[in-house]
This record gives structure tokens, C-alpha cells and sequence, in this order.
């Protein structure tokens, strides 16, 4: 968990440098929360919260509320790939954090799913992100 808080520490700066929203509707809100709290348990809210502030919808009581929800629920399908997948559609350069070696490790991989979807998977094979579509092969 130490590495995933680190991480996300690098994500959040990142993000912050660049003054972007990555969580820019309900549903990547919702996801931000899932992934954060399944990786990082109660030591990512104070980053879920700095991620959160970037919004001008920011709401500090909602968000918390999120949080704890997310803390409480579902662990395991929603991981901090995905945040770090958000915050790459958002243009957030990610080179040089830990993520892009876990890529290099074989901690990730990319598959086609259903209807020709992208999905990058974790190393179990829980799909983390999914991304455009694209002709099956």
C-alpha cells in the first residue's frame, strides 16, 4: 500500500501542476473514490480530496460522504489505474511516475474485450480502464 500512496502522491502533483479537473462528471468522480479508496484505504482521502478541489462543482461534505461510501463498498474492481487513467485523458503527462514502471514490469496489460474494447488489465486480469473503441484484430 506504502507504493501506492506514493504514487498517488506523484498522480496528485501532477495533476495539481497542470490545474486540471480529472474527474470531470459524476461517473469519474464516483470511479476516482472507488480507486483511491481500494488502493490506498483511509491514507488516499486527504488526495481524494486535493484531486476533488481542482473541480468548481467541488463539495467538501459530498465528497467526504463519497469517500467514506467508497471506503465501506466494493474493493478490488475499481484500482488507482483507473485514476491514473483519468488523469491521462486529461493530458497529465504520467512518464515519470511509478505507474509507467509497474506498465514496464508486467504489473499491466492491454486486452481486447467485447465489441473490440481496449481494457488494460492488472496482473490478475481485472480490467482497470477502459478506453476507446477499436476494430478487434
Amino acid at each position: 500500500m506504502r507504493d501506492n500512496i506514493e504514487s498517488l502522491r506523484q498522480l496528485t502533483e501532477a495533476v495539481e501542476a497542470a490545474r486540471v479537473d480529472i474527474a470531470y462528471g459524476y461517473a469519474e468522480y464516483v470511479q476516482m473514490a472507488m480507486g483511491i479508496a481500494t488502493s490506498c484505504g483511509s491514507a488516499g482521502r486527504p488526495y481524494f480530496l486535493r484531486l476533488c478541489r481542482l473541480s468548481s462543482k467541488f463539495d467538501e461534505k459530498g465528497a467526504e460522504r463519497l469517500y467514506d461510501s467508497a471506503l465501506k463498498g466494493g474493493r478490488g474492481s475499481v484500482t488507482l489505474g483507473t485514476v491514473f487513467f483519468l488523469a491521462q485523458q486529461q493530458n497529465v503527462t504520467l512518464s515519470d511516475l511509478n505507474w509507467r514502471a509497474e506498465w514496464e514490469s508486467g504489473a499491466y496489460s492491454i486486452g481486447i474485450g467485447p465489441q473490440g474494447k481496449v481494457r488494460y488489465l492488472d496482473k490478475r486480469g481485472v480490467n482497470v480502464a477502459n478506453v476507446a473503441n477499436v476494430a478487434p484484430p
